[in-house]
């Protein structure tokens, strides 16, 4: 896919933007992830001043600590990455860009998030919830746990 060069910057990031756009669609994205790829580009394109092919690893970089010290949070931050790796990887795809800008960029490091555990007295009191049931007393979506609690205690 080529798009025109004779746009000026502004124009080839707003045809390279549809071009992605487009894409998504026919990959089959839902819509809630097309609509927020195209919050994300027109988020970044409002911070841009250069032309598409003049965004570098710097230019990303400095717009994502921009966001940072404006207080968004990490999630933010590593979803406005994807959205922007997602459109930098699709351009360098079809060759609309020849330098990937997004490569090298590293995605804003998550806090790790642990599921919450049952503590053990509430494990206790299932089991003693459990204990003298059959198959035909447990509803379908808690079988497998009373099949596990069968086999493992």
């Amino acid at each position: 896919m080529s798009l025109t060069t004779s746009k000026t910057g502004i124009g080839l990031f707003e045809e390279a933007m549809k071009s992605s756009l487009t894409s998504c669609r026919v990959k089959g994205l839902s819509l809630r992830t097309i609509k927020w790829y195209e919050y994300v580009l027109n988020e970044f394109r409002k911070y841009v001043e250069e032309p598409l092919e003049n965004i570098t690893k710097e230019t990303i970089q400095n717009y994502l600590l921009l966001l940072k010290e404006k207080g968004f949070k990490k999630t933010t931050l590593a979803n406005r990455y994807r959205g922007l790796r997602a459109f930098f990887n699709y351009l360098a795809e079809e060759e609309i860009i020849f330098v990937n800008p997004i490569q090298g960029v590293k995605p804003p490091k998550l806090p790790k998030v642990f599921p919450n555990c049952l503590s053990d007295e509430e494990v206790d009191k299932l089991i003693k919830a459990l204990k003298g049931l059959s198959l035909i007393h447990i509803s379908e979506p808690t079988r497998p746990l009373y099949i596990s609690y069968a086999v493992f205690c």
